[in-house]
């Protein structure tokens, strides 16, 4: 179907973020035209890069599963799936002055740290916590009274309330359990038989990675623009809407917000307090915001 010429695209998409880029490589394989519109230099967002001595880093360490089916997806829908390198695990905890490796059972029943029935627990634990299904139930409960039930408080004092601690800090104890167990199922779905897990990863990194989402969708036909910032989305007249950059006017049929609910509501120009209300929803067991995940 032909473009109505009343507009400049199909869809508009705010955020050169992964969301933003797997819904702009999903229009692009249905023939659809649209423009994404990012207001840094480069895509990527928050899996983005930056230069160091010519050299491209990440912002953040990046990897995913094996189980993570739609990101391997999304890397053969723009035929890159050769770029996708997968690896064995070499996790690790540093505890009291030694290293130890903590990739395999065999590893995990090495680990001095805990007692030996603490670590049969742990491991036990583990491959049950894979079997929940019912996830909602879940969702009232903090991580740390969930962890702690499930493995007792030694093993949680010595594995997993350093990693909460350093990933959320002072919100470690609001996390939601849902959080948590959804970690430990992911991680359970990259395991082999004998129990080594191995993690993906993009050669050239998620910077690569989001540049390669980019070029698949300019060269079907559609428009990526870095540097540039949405400031506001209305309606219309006489259908679709309206959308103000600092690089001018655009009239989309539809756009797609994918920044966060903060961003998205001045863009919408929404009242920010109902926005962060709703946010919060998200953590029922206290009913703060808290910080998003970036793995």
């Amino acid at each position: 179907m032909a473009l109505d010429s009343r507009f400049d695209c199909e869809c508009l998409i705010v955020g050169g973020g992964f969301t933003g880029l797997a819904a702009a490589a999903a229009l692009t394989l249905k023939g659809h035209k649209i423009i994404v519109c990012e207001k840094d230099a480069s895509l990527g967002g928050l899996a983005g890069g930056f230069d160091v001595g010519g050299e491209r880093l990440e912002k953040f360490y990046h990897h995913w599963f094996v189980s993570d089916v739609h990101v391997t997806d999304l890397a053969k829908t723009i035929g890159k799936e050769d770029r996708i390198i997968t690896r064995p695990t070499r996790t690790g905890m540093y505890y009291a002055g030694q290293f130890y490796r903590l990739s395999s059972p065999a590893d995990l029943l090495r680990f001095t740290p805990i007692p030996l029935l603490d670590r049969i627990r742990t491991g036990l634990v583990t491959l049950a916590v894979r079997r929940i299904k019912d996830w909602k139930s879940l969702e009232t409960v903090t991580a740390r009274d969930w962890l702690i039930k499930l493995f007792g408080r030694k093993a949680y004092g010595v594995i997993w309330e350093p990693l909460l601690l350093g990933k959320f800090g002072k919100y470690a104890e609001t996390i939601s359990a849902v959080w948590f167990w959804n970690k430990l199922a992911l991680r359970g779905g990259s395991r082999s038989k004998g129990g080594g897990e191995a993690l993906s990863y993009y050669r050239g990194g998620f910077a690569q990675f989001a540049d390669d989402v980019g070029n698949y969708v300019t060269k079907g036909g559609s428009s990526v623009r870095t540097g540039v910032a949405v400031s506001r989305i209305s309606p219309g007249e006489g259908g679709g809407v309206n959308v103000e950059t600092d690089g001018g006017m655009i009239r989309a049929r539809t756009a797609l917000v994918t920044t966060s609910l903060p961003l998205a509501a001045e863009i919408l120009h929404e009242k920010r307090s109902s926005v962060l209300q709703r946010e919060s929803q998200a953590n029922p067991v206290s009913g703060k915001r808290v910080p998003r995940d970036r793995d």
